[in-house]
């Protein structure tokens, strides 16, 4: 963990490229640490449409260099945001076992999150999707079909007024299937704010749990003035929303326990936690 951090005067700012409109450039992913020795990290960018993500690479994390190639792009796509890449196992744990590598953009037209799945070759520094890994556009989101509602919604509104007049909702729907019940996380930003200029989307991920084994299902929240992350099945899965409330601020934000479902549920621990304030200087 780091505790003291000192600006560098003479490296800031620490990632240039002058070719490129400084508004197009942004959303420095986590670098990793290659078998070389290198630190590498992705930055998004976009140009005449066609979306980028950007690899550096650097000897001592204070001097980066834009490798020949980007990592990856593809046309028509406009900017792509918030980029992420990190490995998956194919089989087993990552360390020691064939792995592919996930490559994930947030496209600034659609305000959506797409991924494809491909190999790494780290020695070329070159990403191949796979040929049944759709690109661009297409990319992956999830869906759900031919399911039966079971249990829920139910969850937690966050950063809500007394009367409700906004909120913002994590919950859990849990789905029948033939062979296995189908649990999503979810989060719904449409109440969250009076404002009407306001993006409020609303996102849905699948939570990897069998319910017939653990028979219940923890949900963790970590609310701020304008975000609310939520971790599913002791952080199995997370989602972040951005949310901006007019009245639901300060001591006007509450937080409320709820079922819309038919079916009752069982609240075994419910725990509050209220943080200090940071102490800037």
């Amino acid at each position: 963990m780091t505790h003291f951090w000192v600006k560098p005067d003479k490296l800031n700012p620490v990632v240039v490229d002058k070719d490129v409109n400084h508004t197009e450039f942004r959303d420095p992913t986590a670098a990793w640490w290659g078998k070389d020795g290198h630190w590498r990290m992705l930055v998004g960018s976009v140009r005449k449409r066609r979306g980028i993500a950007y690899l550096y690479g650097s000897k001592d994390f204070m001097t980066w260099v834009q490798a020949k190639h980007p990592i990856h792009s593809k046309g028509g796509t406009g900017m792509w945001e918030c980029p992420n890449f990190y490995p998956v196992s194919v089989i087993g744990n990552v360390v020691g076992n064939p792995v592919k590598y996930v490559l994930k953009n947030n496209l600034d037209d659609t305000k959506f999150d797409y991924y494809n799945v491909g190999t790494y070759m780290e020695d070329k520094d070159r990403y191949v999707p796979d040929n049944t890994s759709v690109d661009g556009w297409g990319g992956l989101r999830g869906g759900v079909q031919n399911y039966r509602v079971g249990v829920g919604p139910f969850g937690l509104l966050t950063l809500a007024t007394q009367n409700l007049e906004e909120f913002t909702p994590v919950f859990f729907r849990v789905f029948k299937s033939p062979n296995k019940h189908i649990v999503l996380l979810c989060s719904d930003a449409r109440s969250s704010s009076l404002k009407s200029d306001l993006y409020k989307p609303q996102f849905a991920v699948f939570v990897d749990v069998d319910l017939t084994v653990d028979k219940k299902i923890s949900l963790r929240s970590l609310i701020d003035h304008s975000v609310v992350e939520s971790f599913g099945a002791g952080g199995k899965t997370n989602i972040l929303s951005r949310v901006y409330p007019e009245l639901a601020v300060m001591n006007q934000a509450h937080l409320f326990v709820f079922n819309n479902g038919t079916e009752p549920i069982v609240v075994q621990n419910l725990k509050a936690w209220s943080m200090i304030s940071t102490d800037i200087k």
